[in-house]
């Protein structure tokens, strides 16, 4: 059986801690913006002159979310790619999986 390997990264660059609280906080406004930027995109009429602004604004945050979507994961696939077998990072996996899914949503809006 081959020898495990223990990593040593230091992810707290990411975050202090897997599942703390500056990582949950994270997490729910990442859900709390896309759930808000969905409906502001849902209500805006089709882009035309009169509310470029509006759309453009939309957009940037739609760019935003996704930077820190790409943030989150990866840390994620930091922790995970150094312990495949821990059941807390799978189920994180399985989470920002959904959470970039209710992102591809925004994608139909724009």
């Amino acid at each position: 059986m081959p020898e495990e390997v223990q990593m040593d990264w230091d992810l707290t660059p990411f975050f202090d801690s897997f599942n703390g609280k500056t990582m949950r906080d994270f997490k729910n406004a990442i859900a709390t913006d896309t759930d808000s930027l969905r409906s502001r995109a849902q209500n805006l009429a089709p882009l035309d002159a009169s509310n470029e602004d509006e759309w453009l604004s939309v957009i940037v945050t739609y760019e935003e979310i996704e930077t820190r979507l790409g943030h989150l994961s990866s840390y994620m696939s930091c922790l995970s790619a150094a312990d495949a077998r821990n059941e807390a990072y799978a189920t994180e996996m399985a989470a920002l999986n959904l959470m970039y899914a209710e992102g591809a949503k925004l994608d139909i809006e724009l």
